[in-house]
């Protein structure tokens, strides 16, 4: 079998699966310094000799959040394409857009798939030095949101590589709009409008037209050029043809056309894609003039002689390329480049002499094999990372699926909701690729988790609605309260009931934005007018406080003077009339407060200096005590200190008649005994400490009492009389 009769599976499989006999086909070629990857040129394979090559088929090439495999089989030559960087597929209504014509779309289309082939050609390198695209959940977005996304891609990236994320924009802009525009059309009918004068649009509307519109321009543009250049291709093809053709009538030798033939396959290989749809027929009239020529060849010895010669060395060369890749560490690159040396082998070189004809083959096949074995191990580790990788992808969708499912109760829970699925969607498109088996499964799975969570929470914000309208209701009764009892002079009574609006505004919740800002000014203009009365009063009181601060330092100052006399009787009443001045004088300011204490301390001393009895003494000085508290109106004090002396009171108590007890084991004991002493002692201490703590809670509940109201006198009464 000739090698260009090959199937493409055997010109790709090692040596030992390759038939020997390849070099049949007579098809010189220009001669090439080194092998390398041409750019814009067109693949022709051609399966069988007397069969049209095969137009290249189309590299199925998908997004790398689709995880695709590599890319379809392209005959005799396998390029396996780049990871494109693409957007994610999104689920998107169909919308309709701003109408185009279909032709155009349609042609757009087409040439869109020619050079996304070329682009799955490209080497590795030329991917890792294009800026990546970032990764966006479009529906997460408002209009406004969008229309910026949208100016930024049409600005930091070329056309070419956003298609499917501008698809994606104008998709949720135009469901976003059209649901937009529904809710606008039946307000405008409810309120008595007539249909046939409603028209709706925006100035995002506008934005986003005059941006997909000139990214549509651009993009026409191009591919307008691109089908002008492809038709000027068709021309060249279409004349290398009818020079080929004219070989045969010119009446010159095979040898004297010989270099005017293997010129018009040099530019025939050079010249870039021509129209698909043509691609065919121009094919299979080159070939066939080509094929005739090459009969004419062989029928002149010394031409066939030379041509072999220069095929042989283009051949060699080749080999020596295919041995370097044989060694290249990176395999996927190897592999490629080895694909387009097969295909120039078949395609671009013509036969050799038969003597060399089995030895380059094999050569090459042995190179060849080395080569695909590497990158069946490539392979095979590559299958065993997306095992794994599908495994992390299902572990992700569950977890999405389970947030779904625990749902949220507030906005604030569907806020870290969301930011928990956008972390895991990152991860998801970080994982890497999936087996092909699974690859739509897998994506499926996950575009169902996100689609079900995105649709809970948005039923969940439209139950939103109606309770914030509830909300607003609720907050402006709030502020009808707190309107009401502003300027109320019952501060005392008022403070507690303005507290509790404000904490009940707090539980509310959120209320339509329009309005947050404009009933919380309200609320928080009249609440604070409120306090603002209360503090200017409390300024008031504060200016007294000074005054009596400065009264009570001239009466502490005047006890360092006082001398008692050591007479029981007017000692105590100078040591009362200190205490009555004190107590009459008022509060101080709280920070000042410790001058009580001072005072207290002197008086102390006072008392130390007089000959009265123990508990007296310890009531006088607790009614100075309790008379301070009662100055500075410290009513929880007050309510501590009583507590605290029931307490000790009912301690004490326990304690005495937990020793008299006691003494019943000592009954037949007599009372000179060291231990009933010790305890005939403990209780007459007891007994002291319970009517100390006894008296000064008699003391202290007979100081707080009210002051019952003054009995009126026989001349007041009278006058009261004589009003009536």
């Amino acid at each position: 079998m000739s090698e260009e009769n090959k199937s493409p599976e055997e010109n790709s499989k090692p040596k030992s699966a390759i038939s020997k006999n390849e070099d049949t086909v007579t098809a010189p070629a220009a001669e090439i310094p080194e092998v390398q990857s041409p750019e814009n040129e067109e693949i022709k394979v051609t399966p069988e000799e007397t069969t049209p090559p095969i137009e290249p088929a189309k590299i199925e090439v998908k997004t790398e959040e689709s995880e695709a495999s590599p890319a379809a089989e392209i005959a005799e030559i396998q390029i396996p394409e780049k990871e494109v960087k693409k957007d994610s597929p999104k689920e998107v209504s169909e919308v309709a857009v701003e109408s185009d014509d279909d032709d155009d779309d349609e042609a757009i289309e087409d040439l869109e798939e020619e050079e996304e082939e070329e682009d799955d050609d490209e080497d590795d390198t030329e991917s890792e030095n294009t800026a990546v695209i970032k990764e966006v959940d479009y529906t997460s977005l408002n209009q406004e949101k969008l229309v910026t996304h949208l100016a930024a891609l049409i600005k930091d990236h070329s056309f070419k590589k956003i298609k499917n994320q501008v698809e994606a924009i104008k998709n949720e802009f135009n469901d976003q709009f059209n649901t937009e525009t529904a809710q606008a059309k039946e307000s405008f009918l409810t309120g008595g409008g007539n249909i046939i004068d409603f028209h709706h649009t925006s100035s995002l509307k506008k934005e986003f037209n005059g941006l997909y519109g000139a990214y549509r321009k651009e993009q026409k543009a191009h591919f307008s050029s691109v089908k002008r250049e492809q038709e000027e291709n068709l021309v060249k093809r279409e004349a290398i043809v009818t020079e080929l053709k004219s070989l045969f009538e010119n009446g010159k030798s095979v040898r004297q056309n010989y270099n005017t033939f293997r010129s018009l396959q040099d530019q025939w290989n050079e010249i870039g894609h021509i129209p698909r749809d043509t691609y065919n027929i121009v094919w299979n009239n080159y070939k066939h003039h080509r094929d005739t020529y090459y009969g004419l060849m062989d029928l002149d010895r010394e031409t066939r002689d030379l041509d072999h010669k220069f095929n042989l060395d283009k051949k060699l060369k080749i080999i020596l390329r295919a041995q370097e890749l044989s060694k290249l560490e990176n395999v996927s690159k190897a592999f490629r480049e080895l694909q387009l040396l097969h295909r120039i082998w078949k395609d671009e070189t013509g036969p050799v002499s038969r003597e060399y004809s089995e030895k380059v083959w094999d050569e090459f096949s042995e190179y060849t094999k080395i080569v695909h074995d590497k990158k069946d191990i490539l392979e095979a580790e590559k299958e065993k990372l997306y095992v794994v990788n599908l495994e992390t992808k299902q572990a992700l969708i569950e977890k999405i699926n389970e947030i779904t499912e625990k749902g949220a109760k507030s906005h604030k829970d569907w806020q870290n909701g969301i930011k928990e699925i956008e972390t895991l969607r990152e991860q998801f498109f970080k994982s890497g690729k999936v087996p092909k088996s699974d690859d739509k499964k897998v994506w499926g799975e996950f575009k169902t988790a996100t689609r079900e969570f995105n649709r809970t929470k948005n039923d969940f914000y439209k139950g939103q609605k109606d309770e914030q309208y509830t909300n607003l209701d609720k907050k402006k009764e709030l502020i009808a309260v707190a309107e009401a009892n502003k300027d109320n002079d019952d501060f005392e009574g008022t403070i507690n009931l303005m507290k509790k609006i404000q904490s009940d505004w707090k539980k509310i919740g959120h209320v339509p934005r329009k309005d947050s800002d404009k009933i919380w000014k309200k609320f928080r203009a009249a609440c604070n007018h409120f306090f603002d009365r209360i503090n200017a009063g409390k300024e008031e009181e504060q200016k007294g406080e000074v005054e009596n601060l400065d009264a009570k330092k001239v009466v502490l100052d005047s006890l360092k003077e006082v001398k008692l006399s050591g007479e029981h009787k007017e000692d105590i009443a100078l040591i009362k009339g200190k205490i009555n001045e004190w107590k009459n004088i008022g509060r101080v300011p709280y920070k000042s407060k410790g001058i009580d204490q001072k005072f207290n301390l002197a008086i102390d001393g006072l008392f130390g200096q007089l000959d009265m009895d123990k508990k007296e003494m310890e009531i006088v000085k607790y009614e100075n005590r309790v008379n301070t508290l009662l100055s500075q109106d410290d009513t929880r004090a007050l309510r501590n200190e009583e507590f605290f002396l029931t307490k000790k009171v009912e301690e004490t108590r326990n304690e005495m008649l937990q020793l008299q007890n006691n003494l019943e084991f000592f009954k037949h004991v007599s009372d000179d005994n060291p231990m009933v002493k010790d305890v005939h002692k403990n209780i007459a201490k007891h007994k002291e400490e319970f009517e100390l703590w006894k008296s000064k809670l008699t003391k202290l509940r007979n100081l707080c009492k009210p002051k019952p109201a003054p009995v009126a006198t026989e001349e007041e009464s009278s006058e009261d009389s004589a009003t009536e």
